[in-house]
C-alpha cells in the first residue's frame, strides 16, 4: 500500500473518513498479491459501469441533479447519486460483488421507501439488481444496464 500511494502521489498519515463505514487502512508494508485475471475483471466491469453511468445521467432531465461519478472507497463500487425534478433520489452503480450480493450486479437503490410499479423489478432490500450472469447473457451489456437503471429512475420519477 506504501509503494502504491507513493506512486499515485498520496499521503497515507492524512485523516481519511468516508463515514460510518470506513474501512482501517491496515498494515500498509504488506505485499498486495492480486490475481491478474481477478483485476481484469474488476477493470472491465468498472469500465462498463463508468460509459453506461454516462450515458444514464447524459440522458437523464435538465432539472436532474448528478453527483460526480466515482469509486467509493467503503464500498468499492463505481456509483453515482441523483435527484430526478420531482426530488426523489437515487444511488446508482456498478458493484464488483459486496455482503449483499457476492458477484457483480449493476444497482439502483431509491432513497426513500418509494418502490414504484411492478414489485418484481425490486428485487432487493435496498432497491434493485441486475447479477452479472443476466448482464452477460444480453447481446448488449452496456443497453441492457443502461435500461435497467433508466427504468428504475423512470419508475421513480413517475411516482
Amino acid at each position: 500500500m506504501r509503494e502504491l500511494a507513493a506512486f499515485v502521489d498520496a499521503d497515507l498519515h492524512l485523516p481519511f473518513s468516508v463515514g460510518a463505514e470506513t474501512p482501517s487502512l491496515g498494515p500498509v508494508d504488506v505485499p498486495l498479491y492480486l490475481e491478474a485475471s481477478t483485476v481484469g475483471a474488476i477493470a472491465d466491469w468498472f469500465s462498463l459501469g463508468w460509459v453506461v453511468l454516462d450515458v444514464v445521467l447524459a440522458s437523464l432531465p435538465d432539472q436532474s441533479e448528478r453527483a460526480t461519478i466515482q469509486l467509493w472507497p467503503e464500498h468499492f463500487d463505481a456509483a453515482t447519486s441523483v435527484m430526478l425534478p420531482r426530488k426523489e433520489s437515487a444511488n446508482i452503480g456498478f458493484s464488483p460483488g459486496d455482503g449483499f450480493e457476492s458477484d457483480p450486479c449493476v444497482y439502483i437503490g431509491p432513497w426513500s421507501e418509494k418502490r414504484p410499479g411492478d414489485q418484481a423489478f425490486w428485487n432487493a432490500p435496498f432497491g434493485a439488481v441486475r447479477r452479472l450472469s443476466e448482464v452477460r447473457d444480453s447481446p448488449d451489456p452496456a443497453a441492457f444496464c443502461g435500461q435497467f437503471l433508466a427504468e428504475g429512475l423512470e419508475r421513480l420519477a413517475s411516482s
